[in-house]
């Protein structure tokens, strides 16, 4: 399991991010970016269960820093 937590023009900062930590102990990470004149946060906190690389980490951002992604699947077992 992982876990991302996000906000617009609220405080977001590590602290809230511990506690989704149980649900990605194994990695964290934390964006904050000025877009249009509000303030973005994303975080994430990563589960390696397949790629365990740093390739898998997240917020993923492109090469220009044009544009950040955090990805999150839902699988549901019946």
């Amino acid at each position: 399991m992982c876990g991302f937590i996000g906000s617009i023009n609220e405080y977001l900062g590590e602290d809230k991010l511990n506690l989704i930590n149980h649900r990605g102990p194994d990695e964290s990470g934390f964006i904050e970016e000025n877009i249009g004149g509000s303030v973005v946060r994303l975080g994430h906190v990563r589960f390696s269960i397949q790629d365990l690389t740093s390739a898998g980490s997240q917020p993923m951002s492109t090469d220009c820093g044009n544009y950040t992604i955090i990805l999150m699947v839902k699988s549901i077992i019946i």
